[in-house]
């Protein structure tokens, strides 16, 4: 997720699967598969990504971001870099911004690396 998410520079999705008894690995192994694959059919992602950018904003920014010119809330415009860019937001810094967020929260950089030789 963090290569479409993030352009590869941070793995942004870890998926926790429990049971209140032991079950076979493999069961457990396919839950979280199928619920990662939920995740991704669902709008999880965005609203995560658009999550951490408003974090990074102030709030006037983020108020004039999310407005569309019917002046309805539209959180992936947080999400469009275009949109970004015409409201006066660098969505490289936004970016940058939210990567050493993570970093300081201890959220580690990815365990795998970005590319495959």
């Amino acid at each position: 997720m963090g290569a479409s998410e993030f352009e590869n520079r941070f793995s942004a999705v870890v998926v926790y699967v429990a049971f209140p008894q032991q079950v076979d690995r493999r069961f457990m192994e396919q839950m979280a598969l199928a619920a990662l694959v939920d995740i991704t059919k669902t709008e999880v992602l965005k609203a995560s990504r658009a999550a951490l950018r408003i974090q990074e904003m102030d709030e006037a920014k983020v108020r004039e971001v999310l407005s569309d010119e019917d002046a309805e809330q539209n959180f992936e415009n947080v999400l469009d870099n275009d949109v970004l860019k015409l409201k006066g937001v660098r969505a490289e810094e936004l970016d940058e911004a939210v990567y050493d967020r993570l970093l300081k929260a201890d959220v580690g950089q990815g365990s795998a690396p970005s590319e495959i030789s």
